[in-house]
């Protein structure tokens, strides 16, 4: 009995550092992944960030920064599937990958406004007071608005100019209020 509670001991310790290594390896390839992204070797940092979600998947952070290297290099598709993975993992950072998806959406333009305003209503779900969103959020409403406007779909544009009026306000605020906690807890 001994021997069979040792040797199960000393299975999960070498369990719990394998993970670890695969963790702290994942790590790593995500900081130089990151590096590739900002010297804009794109094509580098998607091989890089697709290794390390392939050697430990739990991590948000690296689906996040594929689908940004994906997105920089136009691979819209791509950066939208690394996005949803990201958020069927679950975790801390749900809004920015919310977020990403409403650029992506965006960046499609035409037919792609209100899915944008789908994912940015949810990044703003995720974190309240998002600032970034609500104002990628009005933009959306605004555009949309516009092609409302150009189909004669008066009710619908009115809607969204006032959705994109109230965003705009509770950004101003935010942005107001944030400047005014800088200003005097300096």
């Amino acid at each position: 009995m001994k021997k069979y509670l040792l040797l199960l001991k000393n299975l999960i310790t070498l369990f719990i550092l394998l993970l670890n290594s695969n963790l702290a390896y994942s790590q790593r390839l995500i900081k130089i992944g990151q590096e590739e992204i900002k010297n804009k070797n794109y094509v580098q940092a998607i091989k890089i960030l697709s290794e390390a979600i392939q050697k430990y998947p739990k991590v948000q952070n690296g689906y996040y920064l594929l689908a940004i290297a994906y997105r920089e290099n136009n691979q819209l598709t791509e950066a939208e599937g690394a996005l949803l993975d990201g958020i069927a993992i679950g975790g801390e950072i749900d809004y920015k990958l919310y977020f990403e998806l409403g650029n992506i959406m965006f960046k499609r333009g035409k037919g792609y406004y209100n899915l944008a305003i789908k994912y940015y209503s949810n990044s703003v779900k995720n974190m309240p007071n998002y600032e970034k969103a609500l104002l990628n959020r009005a933009n959306s409403y605004v555009e949309q608005g516009k092609i409302n406007f150009k189909e004669k779909d008066y009710k619908n544009a009115w809607d969204s100019y006032t959705m994109a009026i109230h965003d705009y306000s509770q950004f101003i605020t935010l942005k107001y209020e944030s400047e005014k906690k800088m200003i005097f807890s300096t």
